[in-house]
């Protein structure tokens, strides 16, 4: 929160208002970080015509913690990158 008495925020303050951020915060991290990629996925299987649940799956997928994310990327050494080693190919672990 940004309102600051003396340098401290309100959250810092607070023992309820620093309570009320962590649960606002779980909030809004379900639906930005979760939810819509999900949202989306299950909405063009739909749209497609296949199974709904397979998008939703698909969603789910997208967002696991496992692979390597789009800002990661940037600041890690392609050596360093994980990989899926399946004898024949190897797939990056890149969303």
């Amino acid at each position: 929160m940004y309102v600051s008495q003396g340098g401290h925020t309100l959250v810092e303050l607070s023992q309820f208002w620093a309570g009320v951020d962590k649960f606002l915060w779980l909030i809004g991290e379900a639906v930005f970080q979760i939810g819509i990629p999900v949202g989306i996925c299950w909405s063009v299987a739909k749209k497609m015509g296949t199974t709904q649940m397979l998008g939703i799956i698909l969603g789910i997928t997208l967002v696991s913690p496992q692979l390597l994310n789009a800002y990661s990327v940037a600041s890690t050494a392609a050596a360093d990158i994980p990989k899926w080693d399946f004898g024949f190919i190897q797939v990056n672990f890149i969303i």
